[in-house]
This record gives structure tokens, C-alpha cells and sequence, in this order.
């Protein structure tokens, strides 16, 4: 007889299936405000509303929302372009003044209104020296052909005429004044000669 090999036999020890408690029912329950001593008591619905206070944990955790970024900066400005500045936009650019106009003064019109009229005279036209008191027959003149001229125009006038640099050089000359018709009058004296030349070497200058 040959030896067979004995089986052996394993007890495999069944566990039982583990009970599931059963679900409480879930009621609703009304919510309570949390109560504590010497404290605000808040509620879940004023608890949004209340802002955190700086130096709290709470508001250390809380982050803030990062700025959008502009969109305006990442577009390429074309060629030519200046930077705009916040003042130029906010503030509109003010209207430049018009350019005012070169209006003559009247006195200046009706002086060279009576100076076209003096003109007539060859003693006027050519610059000879004028007769002490000249002015005397200028305001003869006006009143005989009804010229509009006032004192202050003759006296503007006449300031012209004498500045004038051949006016200078006829007085610097010496010699006789002249009236307006022509006839000779009174000399020149020297300090007038020296006056009419100390004015011609400034304007060399």
C-alpha cells in the first residue's frame, strides 16, 4: 500500500455582516444665535453683513481681489503715438485768443492825413528847418482848409517831422528857418547845430 499525503482541512470563521445603524431623521432645526457673556450675538444672516475689523485673524486670512489687469496696456501703440497723460485727458485743451488785429490809434491816421496835406508846401517836402513856433501856422493851415486835427495831432506831427534824419542834417547844416510859405526866418544858433549832430552820431551806433 502506498502512503497517500492526508488533506487537511481549513475552518474558515465567517464574520457577520456589520449592522448599519439606522439614519436619525433630520428635522429642521431652527437655528439659534450663539449666546456668549458680555458679547454681540450675531446670527448666520448678520454675520455677512458685519465687516472684519483690521488686526483680526479674519482679516489677515481674507484676500482681497487682485486688480483686473488693464487691457489698454498690453496693446501695441502704433508708431508716432505719445503717451497720454491723465491731466490732458481730464482737463480739455483751451482755446487759443485770437490774434488781435494792428489797429492804429486815430491820432496816427489823421496825422499823416495832415501831413499829405502839408506836402504841398516845398519847404515841408524838402525837410528845411522850421521857424520857431511853427505850429502856429500848421493850426492856420487846418483852419483854412477844415482839417480834422487837434492839437495833439499837430504836436505828434511836427515830433515826426523833426526826428526825421534829413531834417537833422538840414539843421546840422546851420543856416536860416524857413515859414511855411517859404519865406526865411530866424538863424540857427550853435547848441542847435550841436543838438542835431549829437542825435545823428547816436543813431550811427
Amino acid at each position: 500500500m502506498t502512503d497517500q499525503p492526508q488533506k487537511t482541512l481549513k475552518i474558515i470563521r465567517r464574520v457577520a455582516p456589520a449592522t448599519i445603524p439606522p439614519l436619525e431623521s433630520t428635522q429642521s432645526v431652527p437655528e439659534q444665535p450663539i449666546q456668549r457673556s458680555g458679547k454681540r450675538v450675531l446670527t448666520k444672516d448678520k454675520l455677512q453683513e458685519v465687516k472684519p475689523e483690521k488686526g483680526t485673524d479674519f482679516y489677515r486670512a481674507k484676500k482681497l481681489p487682485k486688480p483686473k489687469p488693464d487691457s489698454t496696456a498690453d496693446k501695441p501703440k502704433p508708431l508716432g503715438t505719445k503717451p497720454l497723460n491723465q491731466n490732458t485727458l481730464k482737463k480739455p485743451a483751451k482755446p487759443k485768443p485770437p490774434k488781435k488785429k494792428n489797429i492804429k490809434p486815430p491820432s496816427d491816421i489823421r496825422a499823416k492825413e495832415l501831413d499829405a496835406s502839408l506836402n504841398a508846401f516845398p519847404m515841408w517836402r524838402e525837410r528845411k528847418p522850421l521857424a520857431l513856433n511853427f505850429e502856429r501856422q500848421v493850426f492856420q493851415h487846418v483852419g483854412k482848409h477844415h482839417l480834422s486835427a487837434s492839437k495833439r495831432v499837430v504836436m505828434k506831427l511836427l515830433e515826426w517831422h523833426t526826428a526825421n534824419r534829413f531834417y537833422l542834417q538840414a539843421v546840422a547844416e546851420g543856416g536860416k528857418r524857413f515859414n511855411l510859405d517859404g519865406s526865411e526866418a530866424d538863424t540857427i544858433q550853435e547848441y542847435e547845430i550841436a543838438h542835431a549832430l549829437n542825435k545823428l552820431a547816436k543813431r550811427k551806433k
